[in-house]
């Protein structure tokens, strides 16, 4: 009989440490992921909007959110692109915060006002007690279309 161990290649030392740690630097960042959402009201927003059909209309890359209620509203630094068009905002997240934040199709009928705030424009919703700031062009692309959307009505 032979033994095939003497012909399997050698593992360096510490290779296995390293794959722990990545695996566990991944499952840490999903469930922290996960909490972020949680806390800004992110999964509030995924249970009353869509994500289909596409927004089609203006594309703002990299801009950036606030998401949540009072205190807790949490800044989402230069992580979503949105869609501004005449049927409202679609609001996509990119690949690395994508787990738990999915992409939504926000509709100007479910937008109560939109108020200028010092920093971006802050939308608020019916139905929801959190509100999404959006800062950057994309803020007041938003905003503009929701006048139009308004005096439409």
């Amino acid at each position: 009989m032979s033994d095939f161990s003497s012909n399997a290649l050698p593992v360096p030392e510490g290779t296995l440490d390293w794959l722990v740690f990545l695996i566990l630097a991944f499952c840490l960042w999903l469930a922290a992921l996960a909490v972020i959402s949680w806390i800004s009201g992110f999964r509030q927003f995924l249970r009353v909007f869509t994500r289909r059909p596409r927004i089609l209309g203006r594309t703002y890359h990299l801009v950036s959110l606030w998401c949540g209620a009072g205190s807790l509203a949490i800044l989402y630094p230069f992580c979503f692109k949105v869609t501004v068009g005449e049927e409202g905002l679609y609001v996509e997240p990119c690949f690395f915060i994508r787990p738990f934040h999915r992409p939504m199709r926000i509709g100007w009928r479910s937008v109560i006002d939109c108020e200028k705030r010092l920093i971006g424009h802050k939308f608020r919703f019916v139905e929801l007690p959190v509100s999404l700031t959006i800062i950057g062009p994309a803020a007041g692309a938003g905003h503009e279309k929701l006048r139009e959307y308004a005096a439409r009505t």
